[in-house]
Parts: C-alpha cells; sequence; structure tokens
C-alpha cells in the first residue's frame, strides 16, 4: 500500500497484554507460535466473513482478499493466498517496520484497500452478490473477534504445553 492511502487502526490492548505476559514469560518461543496461529486465524476470518463477524472485504477479482498478510514482528507468518494479480504486475511481499517481535499486524496490500475500507458504496455487482462483502470489515473484526483471537493465543499455548 502506498504511503499516502495507508491507514492505521491501533486497538487499546492494555488488558489483553497484562493477561498474557505471564504466558509470554513463561515460554517465549511457544508464546510466538500462539501468537503465529491466532494471527492466520484471524486473517482468515476478516478475509471470509467468519470469527464473530460475517463482514469481509469487497470483491471485485479477489485481489484485494489474496493481497492481505498477517505479521508478528517484522515475520510474515500468513498470507490470505490464492492472489489474483493484475495482467502484468508482479508484487513484492510487504515489509513491516514494526520490529517488536510480540506484535501483531495485518496489512492489505493494494493501492486501494484503505479506499475500500472507507468506502460506502456504489460497489460493483460481485461484492453484491458476496453476503455481506463491503467497507469496514477489518474494524469490524477487529471489535468482533477480539476475544475470539485471545482464546486462540490461549487454546495454542495450553496445548503446546502438554506436549
Amino acid at each position: 500500500m502506498s504511503k499516502k492511502s495507508m491507514g492505521k487502526l491501533v486497538l487499546d490492548t492494555k488488558l489483553f497484554e497484562k493477561k498474557m505476559k505471564k504466558f509470554a514469560r513463561q515460554d517465549p518461543k511457544r508464546w510466538k507460535e500462539a501468537l503465529e496461529k491466532a494471527a492466520v486465524q484471524f486473517l482468515t476470518w476478516a478475509n471470509t466473513g467468519q470469527g464473530n463477524s460475517s463482514k469481509k472485504p469487497p470483491i471485485k477479482l479477489g485481489v484485494l482478499r489474496g493481497s492481505s498478510y498477517a505479521f508478528v514482528g517484522t515475520k510474515i507468518v500468513g498470507t490470505g493466498g490464492g492472489s489474483i494479480e493484475p495482467p502484468g504486475q508482479k508484487t513484492m511481499p510487504p515489509t513491516n517496520p514494526d520490529s517488536d517481535p510480540m506484535n501483531v499486524t495485518w496489512v492489505w496490500d493494494t493501492e486501494y484497500a484503505h479506499k475500500m475500507h472507507e468506502w460506502d458504496g456504489g460497489w460493483e455487482e460481485m461484492t453484491l452478490q458476496d453476503g455481506d462483502a463491503g467497507n469496514k470489515w477489518l474494524e469490524e473484526h477487529l471489535k468482533s473477534d477480539r476475544e475470539l483471537f485471545t482464546d486462540v493465543i490461549t487454546k495454542f499455548y495450553k496445548k503446546k504445553a502438554k506436549t
């Protein structure tokens, strides 16, 4: 995404961090693996309208959904996959400047991702036919899937502790 069109949404995660710091201190490697699993799961929910919200990105060719990435720190841990690139366009995966290894970041890496997130009308036929596709999908999932995200981390972390 170009710098001029880049949007950033930051959530207050103080309560989450307080509850989870204990896990991170006990076993940092297992904690990072749990973050990676949860980051990919959230990306899937946001792109497919699962989790606690049916919202998903608008669609014409699948480029927007396919341009998505999940990061933990600077490492790409998952993608929207199945990207259909516009003819003749080769894309390089984005980089994440957030070097904190415990931060999760999701990116939709197209020039128009921010515009589509904010736009509130004039959708093309495929978006209109695709159920609850449209704007504000990311905000909706960040609000409604916070507890599910935490549950994925907790369950994976505890499961790994037993193996």
